[in-house]
């Protein structure tokens, strides 16, 4: 009866307690029939015995079928009508089902000396309707214990059918043998019972056994996820469906200042300023639908106030055995110092591609394919092209389909060493001169290289022209 409280979800615990009730009760008729000393007491308690007989065969076919899980439903169908009907014509009848009419009594005299009083009389051919429903449950038990043997329980099978065989087969049979007056009573049903009660007192006790079992794995894995949660450097907090912090492990008392008790079953908006807290409610309601963010950035607020901690969130549903959302685990990452770190990179970078664009001499960054990753505002006003990042250098600055012949971002890229040219460019003339750096991670592999681009068409003129006096000089000298 305990186990049965307790999972009640056991509906074959639900028709075998029926099933006992009734043997109980028809037991106790059957007492009662068994020392009546008049017909008409006998016919009485004889009735109300077959009536609860009636009810336990009918529901036995439902016991069977959710023991085995594999009955055929028309087969139990088929059995509940059957005694159903006879139980109505066992209360329509004067003497019941069994009996057409009741002669008298006569006395019994047992192996141990006890005297029991049973009826003598015809036969009626109504009997054939709980008959008709024995051999239809016989082959509902047997067909089941086959179905279940095959589906991989051989030993469940063997088991149960054993029993179902004295339990329906001899007892049944019996049963009908005393009714017909060729075997004397009592009736073995009652004892044929404890067979059963055996086999499903085994049932329980395993039941009850693996559930002791799954008991203690759900506790160790528990005291495991609560250790897990306890050790780690990351936030953690559990929400009940109520909103009310459930949780709090030692990372989160470290950053917010908080100890546990200052937070268990408290509000969980109090951890977040004030101007979070209406929306948060909202999401909350939502998120026990169902509608649960996966990942959100939030702050908390720390118990001395003086700052507000940056949280990456990262949350998951707990659901019960029904699938019912039960609480919220959150667990969080620390990045205030992450995106203050990215805010001053960012400012940096402002910075410094400020100053580079400030620069009187251009400058690209090239990658090891060649192509332009980045140039300054300078080297577009030295270069006749509008846009060179994502080009070809050689291919937007000199209209080549190939490098051009002593490149010193190839020579910068092969040995790592700076390297110094001068180019003339053929759209429009003007020289410049060039310097390729390397740019090397951390294992000295060069990963970009940064030229430095500078305007000297005015220079290479003079040197031009200069060139052109000391001949011009010189042939004057030599006719002198």
């Amino acid at each position: 009866r305990q186990v049965f409280v307790r999972r009640t979800e056991r509906t074959v615990d639900l028709f075998f307690a029926i099933v006992a009730l009734s043997i109980a009760v028809s037991t106790f008729y059957q007492t009662l029939m068994l020392r009546a000393v008049t017909v008409s007491a006998f016919a009485t308690a004889f009735k109300s015995a077959i009536f609860f007989q009636g009810v336990m065969w009918a529901t036995f076919a439902w016991f069977v079928a959710a023991y085995t899980g594999v009955a055929r439903r028309p087969l139990v169908l088929a059995v509940t009508g059957l005694y159903a009907l006879a139980v109505i014509v066992n209360a329509i009848l004067p003497n019941g089902i069994i009996y057409h009419e009741i002669n008298g009594l006569y006395n019994i005299t047992l192996p141990w000396g006890e005297r029991l009083n049973y009826a003598s009389g015809s036969t009626n051919w109504w009997r054939l309707i709980a008959d008709i429903g024995w051999l239809v449950l016989l082959y509902l038990c047997a067909e089941s214990c086959v179905r279940l043997g095959r589906s991989g329980q051989t030993r469940r099978a063997y088991l149960f059918g054993g029993v179902l065989v004295v339990f329906i087969g001899a007892a049944y049979l019996h049963g009908t043998l005393i009714d017909m007056g060729l075997v004397g009573p009592p009736e073995l049903t009652s004892f044929a019972f404890l067979g059963l009660v055996v086999v499903m007192s085994a049932s329980l006790v395993s039941d009850i056994s693996v559930a002791s079992k799954l008991s203690r794995q759900v506790e160790e894995g528990e005291r495991r996820y609560r250790s897990l949660l306890d050790n780690s450097l990351l936030l953690a907090v559990v929400i009940s469906d109520q909103g009310l912090i459930k949780y709090v492990n030692q990372t989160f008392t470290e950053i917010a200042g908080f100890s546990a008790q200052e937070v268990l079953g408290k509000p969980f908006q109090a951890l977040f300023p004030e101007r979070e807290r209406q929306d948060l409610q909202e999401r909350f309601a939502r998120a026990m639908q169902g509608e649960l963010r996966p990942s959100v950035i939030r702050p908390i607020t720390t118990k001395d106030g003086a700052e507000d901690r940056l949280i990456k969130w990262s949350n998951v549903i707990v659901r019960n055995g029904k699938n019912k959302n039960r609480e919220i685990l959150s667990i969080g990452e620390d990045i205030t110092d992450l995106k203050e770190a990215e805010k001053a990179l960012v400012d940096e970078k402002v910075r410094m591609d400020t100053i580079l664009s400030a620069l009187d001499t251009g400058l690209a960054l090239i990658n090891p394919d060649l192509t332009v990753a980045w140039v300054n505002e300078k080297t577009l006003g030295i270069l006749p092209w509008d846009d060179l990042v994502g080009k070809v250098c050689y291919e937007a600055a000199a209209q080549r389909n190939e490098p051009c012949e002593g490149c010193g971002a190839l020579l910068a890229f092969s040995d790592g060493q700076v390297h110094e040219t001068q180019r003339q460019s053929p759209v429009d003339g003007k020289w410049h001169y060039i310097v390729s750096v390397p740019i090397k991670d951390k294992q000295g592999n060069v990963i970009n290289v940064l030229e430095s681009v500078t305007d000297i068409t005015n220079r290479k003129q003079a040197e031009i022209a200069r060139g052109l006096a000391c001949k011009g000089v010189e042939a004057l000298i030599a006719r002198l």
